[in-house]
């Protein structure tokens, strides 16, 4: 079974002609005319990669071709290469088989196809540069027997990065082998990343020689060696020299809304061979990672945990009904229901609650359709359906006892509510389930294809990337209010907190808490 990965290339240039390898382990040696470009990384990759695409630089200023190679997989790696001393144009691709295949011949490539991503850069002598961009490969879970032509659908930046990064500025581009289509997206380095890759840097011998600038003021302080204009030196007064600026401590974030969590869990039917037994501890196991991981996320978590065996339809459809009357706007709602989910004789999905009968699955059962028609929040809802299956009798009847992909999104299309819907196959949230919550990966496929699926409305896939850029531009707000806090400049920064952004994005109490943070450094 295919498991769909997010892992991430980053680019290493190594040169067709170079006096230096690209096995350096140290920064010990500085060559006149020599530069050194560094690529850390910031995720670990824990697999497989099939393919490499290699991009072809020409140093514009002695006109020599220089070839993006090498991929650094964990956290802590780094990768650095002298480089001669010039700046580097992206003039050509070249498709590279790293699965014992043979080599594809290089390939021309637009640069416009690139969306106006510019991988131009330029490297200074004595000085590094950081390269500009990271790249991130998706596996699309296309199967053996179906075609290897890409089409529309394949082209499209798949969900699930989009509930994890948002919609930021990236190009695509795709290719294909025996095994499985990948997709490459193209993303700007940004603040974390280039503090991740300083902090190891530092502690390569011979590093803190290099001079470097970093492109993010809150990570001054981790280069000891950042360039210094000899004009702005001779401005320096000696009272400039003495004085100490205070560091601003930012205060603690304070969240929009609550988050109201609903967990359900039925362990006992009218057909006894349907009960459960891991019902209760994955309810369980959900309600302790809310309260272990989220605190941070909502002012208040209000957790409803309906500690009940026995739940019929009504109850389930009330106990939904309940809580949605409490959520606001600024609020979101989780809802975990741990069953069993049937199908009908039509593949139609359905709960089974305790007052169910299987001689009467359409009579007796709670349709999803239904089910979700009742969630009334006007806050976003994430519903975990937790629908397992185990036991002889129903592995001898898996024909009821599974959910085709098709049919549960059927029972979504078409609902005008902000509410996405994970359903788990065969396996407990306990397994997997906290993986995916923390992290907002969602597997792609259902039964044969992968164990989980996510299927969100319309209304919640343009909620997700609305959620994503709140907390890109929470940090972004903070870098420049940092910026504006270190060289004095009081008014710039309360106007970072007049913007439409920071209204739109920031909660009223973490603005006037920001506010009041500003006016006390200040004075």
């Amino acid at each position: 079974m295919m498991k769909k990965i997010i892992i991430v290339l980053l680019i290493i240039v190594l040169p067709v002609i170079s006096i230096f390898g690209a096995g350096q382990k140290d920064l010990t040696k500085k060559p006149p005319g020599y530069g050194i470009l560094v690529v850390g990384s910031y995720w670990n990759v824990t697999y497989k990669y099939y393919w490499v695409y290699n991009f072809i630089f020409t140093n514009i200023d002695n006109g020599k071709e220089y070839t993006v190679d090498k991929i650094p997989v964990v956290r802590k790696e780094l990768k650095f290469f002298y480089l001669p001393t010039g700046t580097y144009k992206l003039t050509r691709c070249v498709q590279k088989h790293y699965d014992g295949h043979a080599f594809v011949p290089d390939a021309k490539i637009d640069i416009s196809f690139y969306n106006g991503l510019d991988f131009t850069f330029t490297i200074k002598e004595g000085e590094m540069t950081i390269f500009p961009y990271y790249t991130y490969v998706f596996d699309n879970k296309r199967n053996l027997n179906q075609s290897l032509e890409a089409d529309a659908a394949d082209c499209e930046l798949p969900e699930d990065f989009i509930n994890k990064y948002g919609k930021y500025h990236y190009s695509k581009y795709w290719d294909f082998n025996d095994i499985l289509l990948q997709y490459i997206f193209y993303f700007p380095i940004s603040g974390k990343i280039e503090k991740t890759v300083l902090s190891n840097l530092i502690k390569v011998p011979g590093a803190e020689q290099w001079q470097y600038s970093p492109k993010y003021a809150a990570n001054n302080d981790i280069w000891p060696n950042i360039p210094v204009k000899a004009a702005e030196a001779e401005k320096k007064t000696d009272v400039d020299k003495v004085t100490d600026i205070p560091e601003w401590i930012v205060p603690g974030f304070i969240p929009k809304g609550n988050l109201y969590v609903l967990s359900m869990e039925i362990d006992l039917f009218n057909n006894d061979f349907l009960n459960l037994e891991s019902a209760g501890k994955s309810s369980a196991s959900f309600i302790s990672y809310i309260k272990n991981n989220e605190e941070k996320n909502y002012k208040n978590i209000i957790i409803n945990n309906v500690d009940k065996r026995e739940l019929t339809g009504k109850e389930i459809v009330k106990k939904i009904s309940d809580v949605c009357r409490n959520v606001t706007e600024k609020d979101r709602l989780i809802i975990y229901l741990s069953s069993q989910g049937i199908s009908d004789i039509l593949g139609r999905p359905y709960i089974f609650p305790s007052d169910g009968n299987i001689d009467n699955i359409p009579g007796s059962c709670l349709p999803l359709k239904e089910l979700f028609l009742e969630i009334d929040s006007r806050g976003p809802a994430v519903i975990f359906m937790d629908t397992g299956k185990n036991g002889k009798w129903i592995k001898d009847n898996e024909a009821y006892f599974s959910y085709e992909s098709e049919k549960l999104k059927e029972s979504i299309s078409g609902l005008d509510i902000n509410m996405g819907v994970y359903f788990s196959h065969n396996g407990s949230f306990r397994d997997r389930g906290s993986d995916l919550l923390v992290d907002n990966v969602w597997q792609s496929g259902f039964k044969g294809i992968g164990e989980y699926l996510f299927v969100p409305t319309a209304e919640y896939k343009n909620f997700a990337v609305e959620e994503q850029a709140a907390v890109h531009y929470r940090e972004d707000v903070i870098i420049r209010l940092t910026d504006f806090m270190k060289s004095r400049k009081k008014e710039d920064a309360l106007a970072v907190l007049k913007e439409d952004q920071t209204v739109k994005y920031l909660s009223a109490d973490y603005i006037d808490e920001l506010r009041k943070s500003i006016d006390k450094y200040f004075n």
